[in-house]
């Protein structure tokens, strides 16, 4: 397998050795297609992180768990950060 990145976005993407030998389509089709779906993905993913982390900040202002809501506070979100950064 070969690393290749996307002209656009340098998405990483993995082809066969003789991939550039052997293809006769539209790379540029291609990879639109590679960045929609990561695209898609981390905004799937992102979602999730985003849902859970109000979910426990919910929880805890109900609760009146000040360590479950500093733990929700301090919670990470990569795949929000991974898509910020890829627009900037």
């Amino acid at each position: 397998m070969t690393q290749r990145k996307s002209q656009n976005l340098k998405i990483p993407y993995y082809v066969k050795q003789d991939f550039v030998s052997n293809f006769a389509g539209d790379l540029r089709r291609i990879e639109r297609q590679v960045e929609e779906e990561f695209v898609s993905n981390l905004r799937q993913n992102c979602w999730r992180e985003r849902s859970y982390k109000e979910n426990m900040l919910w929880r805890a202002r109900n609760y009146a768990d000040a360590a479950l809501y500093e733990r929700a506070q301090s919670m990470e979100t990569p795949s929000c950060d991974q898509l910020q950064n890829l627009y900037k």
